[in-house]
């Protein structure tokens, strides 16, 4: 006789592994209405007490319970089980996109659970309303657990439209299933969110930043072995070459982090036309970004297509490649030889150099200034040479600037090019 759940670890950092439940869905033939134990046990209160979820027979215990109360064995039954199940990794929802090939990055399932389980979970606690089902929800509901986590816990509009979205986008599934008769959310007003604008680096500041990143004081050595002279530059400006060149990149080419530290070195080409060589990268719907969350995967949405490069910064990046203890392709290497380096290894040098050429992190912040501000810096900058092309080259989704992009020629591709190597911080004697 088939069991009715079946009991798996799932690790979570550091910490130990912790168990999830699956129940047996005779519609599907499979155990597709998963949770964790964690999460029966809250529900479960002081029924639950004395036992854990990092224990596998502990957690066989709290399943049992949960089942013998009566409990619903579908997650589905609860709003907060059915939201952390629509947003889970393994959920039906992300199954299902992958399966009729669309997308759904892991990095996005996460952000959306990790917010959700911030506040919606947190705000169902305090109310005393976890267990409440999903056709309990309604739109005064949500508004008032919106309108609390504005005044109580001053969250952003802008944040608490994200969390807005999450919900609508769960009960818009359920409708479409039916769970529910409507979407309850939809009748929840957005908040009006404050116009935010960039501020990018301004000339002086650009050479300022890279001045400092190449300083020896600000070389982080969480990764790298010992400092390294980046071979175009002076002596004097040592630094990880790694965070050097991959903010030159970004900030000469638009591509964003994910796609820079997904690099390899067999995705920069060079061809010679009429004794003018022209350098680019090549982006696919592979193997063209990286996050940690998915790991080496396809180009962001449809951006996939050739980028093109100034030949300084290629120079730069073959140069770096040839210092790669490992050979491994990888243009920004890590340690760990199946992976480039941590985002947040780049995000902590720029944030470093930022303060160290007087922009305090509160000022960083109000200026929206991250490593995603070069691929505004490089827009900016190209239209004051008063090229056309810039969308393009940004690979926008918008299908009219792809139209321009699909039909840039190589005449086209190698002016973007020699536009952009103005940007290239010229090294102080």
């Amino acid at each position: 006789m088939r069991s009715p759940y079946i009991l798996y670890k799932r690790s979570a950092g550091k910490k130990r592994p912790t168990y999830y439940v699956g129940f047996w869905s005779a519609a599907h033939g499979a155990y597709r209405d998963r949770t964790s134990v964690q999460t029966l046990m809250e529900s479960l209160g002081e029924r639950a007490v004395g036992l854990t979820a990092t224990s596998r027979a502990s957690a066989d215990r709290v399943v049992q319970l949960w089942l013998e109360a009566g409990s619903p064995s579908k997650r589905g039954d609860t709003w907060w089980g059915y939201l952390e199940s629509f947003w889970g990794r393994d959920g039906e929802y992300a199954s299902r996109k992958r399966n009729s090939g669309r997308k759904m990055s892991n990095a996005y399932a996460d952000g959306a659970l990790s917010t959700l389980r911030r506040f919606v979970k947190s705000y169902l606690e305090r109310v005393g309303r976890l267990t409440m089902t999903i056709s309990q929800v309604d739109a005064d509901f949500v508004e008032t657990m919106l309108l609390w986590l504005q005044s109580d816990k001053e969250v952003s509009p802008r944040q608490l439209n994200e969390i807005r979205q999450y919900c609508s986008v769960a009960m818009g599934e359920a409708k479409r299933l039916g769970k529910i008769a409507r979407n309850p959310v939809r009748d929840v007003i957005k908040f009006v969110e404050p116009k935010r604008r960039r501020i990018i680096f301004t000339p002086t500041e650009f050479d300022a930043f890279f001045s400092a990143l190449y300083h020896p004081t600000n070389y982080i050595a969480s990764e790298f072995p010992a400092p390294v002279a980046l071979p175009t530059l002076p002596d004097e400006y040592t630094a990880d070459p790694r965070v050097v060149v991959c903010n030159l990149l970004g900030a000469t080419t638009g591509l964003r982090l994910g796609e820079c530290l997904g690099l390899k070195i067999d995705r920069l080409h060079s061809e010679t036309v009429n004794s003018v060589r022209y350098d680019w990268v090549e982006l696919d719907n592979e193997a063209s970004n990286w996050t940690e969350a998915d790991g080496h995967h396809g180009a962001k949405s449809d951006s996939a297509g050739d980028v093109p490069v100034p030949q300084p910064v290629a120079d730069a990046i073959r140069l770096l490649y040839d210092s790669n203890p490992y050979q491994n392709g990888w243009v920004f290497w890590s340690t760990r030889r199946n992976r480039p380096m941590l985002g947040r290894y780049v995000a902590s040098a720029y944030n470093e150099a930022c303060r160290s050429i007087g922009i305090d992190d509160q000022e960083r912040k109000r200026r929206q200034l991250g490593f995603h501000a070069w691929r505004h810096f490089y827009a900016s900058m190209m239209k004051k040479t008063g090229t056309a092309l810039v969308q393009g080259a940004l690979r926008h989704t918008n299908p009219e600037t792809t139209e321009i992009y699909t039909h840039l020629t190589v005449e086209e591709r190698r002016a973007l090019s020699q536009h952009a190597s103005s940007l290239v911080p010229k090294a102080k004697g």
